[in-house]
């Protein structure tokens, strides 16, 4: 899918971001789309936001080390399932440091997209599961050792919402 950029409000702000089915991440915002059927797809946005590199949480997150803390995360992730919004806790993406890329990848129910980031060996990978409108799991893992190094969270959050 070709990108192109577009205006979409975020937290109340208006912000620029570009479009297609994957996309390289950087500071603002980030729009990625697969479609569901002929008239419905679902629309994943990712908001990257400086980090104080002074605290000590950005030297904890994924992406980082206690050495070398993160200059860059997710400070937003919106989820819309066919025009209908996703119930995206702040803990499915606060712990993401030094976001790299997102893209959609295949999945055996529903869909999932995948956010890496990291440099080396802090590289990661966080697959985010969605069923029928509902945010249902989030596993990261280290890349370097993805079965040894890795955390798996289980949503039960609301089926649906429109802010």
């Amino acid at each position: 899918m070709k990108a192109r950029s577009l205006l979409v409000a975020i937290g109340g702000a208006a912000v620029l971001v570009r479009s297609g089915w994957a996309a390289e991440l950087t500071l603002g915002g980030v729009r990625i789309a697969q479609a569901l059927s002929k008239k419905d797809s679902v629309v994943v946005v990712v908001q990257v936001d400086r980090q104080d590199t002074t605290s000590v949480w950005s030297g904890r997150m994924w992406g980082g080390e206690e050495w070398s803390p993160v200059a860059r995360h997710i400070g937003e992730l919106k989820i819309a399932w066919a025009d209908s919004a996703v119930w995206v806790p702040l803990s499915a993406y606060a712990d993401l440091g030094d976001p790299r890329s997102v893209e959609f990848v295949k999945a055996s129910k529903g869909i999932s997209f995948v956010v890496r980031g990291g440099d080396t060996s802090t590289y990661y990978a966080a697959r985010f599961f969605v069923e029928r409108g509902v945010l249902k799991r989030r596993r990261v893992s280290l890349a370097e050792f993805p079965e040894e190094i890795w955390q798996e969270t289980t949503y039960s959050g609301p089926v649906r919402f429109n802010p």
